[in-house]
């Protein structure tokens, strides 16, 4: 059985010292299709720890193209993979979906819940974000219709650990009768700091 706790919300930005970002891509290579979770190690940080940094990063979400992995999510020296959000210290945690894409966040479920071993106080604030071209990107409590973006935040331990989490996608198609259709995936990648020091 899945387990599916949610990211407690209070309203208000905790402090964070970067914005980590990971992004859902999609490739077809012969009769198959391949879906990863692509967040290449410390590639995808971005120096922020203001809401105002975080706004401007938002908005290169309407134009970023990230060309999706190619190869198995393989696990480097440090025990991490492609699949892992890498969160060495307090982050704004941005996950997406392209947004030329079929895909979006459920609205029937939280975005992102956490399993079990992620603890309550070491998450918050899960929020939709809704782009807006030409203007600030509004933070939204509630999911909405095409929702491409979320994002929460992480006050993660300092010592080695790994803590799961589950994405939850709705892939939109129309039948050839024009109805909307909505079809579940759920991903699950990890939040961690591998080999971190401290307690």
């Amino acid at each position: 059985m899945i387990q599916q706790h949610p990211i407690v919300s209070d309203g208000t930005i905790p402090p964070f010292n970067q914005i980590v970002f990971g992004m859902i891509t999609v490739f077809g290579r012969g009769n198959k299709i391949f879906f990863n979770f692509k967040n290449p190690r410390s590639k995808f940080k971005y120096q922020g720890t203001t809401e105002a940094a975080l706004l401007n990063f938002l908005k290169r979400l309407e134009t970023m193209r990230i060309s999706p992995m190619r190869g198995p999510a393989t696990r480097g020296e440090d025990g991490v993979t492609p699949l892992d959000l890498n969160v060495d210290i307090p982050s704004a945690v941005v996950l997406g979906v392209p947004t030329d894409s079929n895909m979006q966040f459920s609205t029937t479920l939280p975005a992102v819940t956490r399993k079990e071993e992620a603890t309550q106080s070491a998450y918050s604030n899960l929020r939709y974000v809704r782009l807006r071209p030409g203007q600030d990107p509004l933070l939204e409590a509630e999911a909405f219709d095409g929702c491409q973006t979320v994002l929460f935040f992480a006050q993660s331990p300092t010592a080695d650990y790994g803590h799961g989490f589950n994405m939850h996608i709705d892939i939109v198609q129309e039948t050839p009768g024009g109805r909307r259709q909505l079809l579940p995936l759920l991903i699950d990648p990890d939040v961690r700091n591998p080999g971190g020091g401290g307690g």
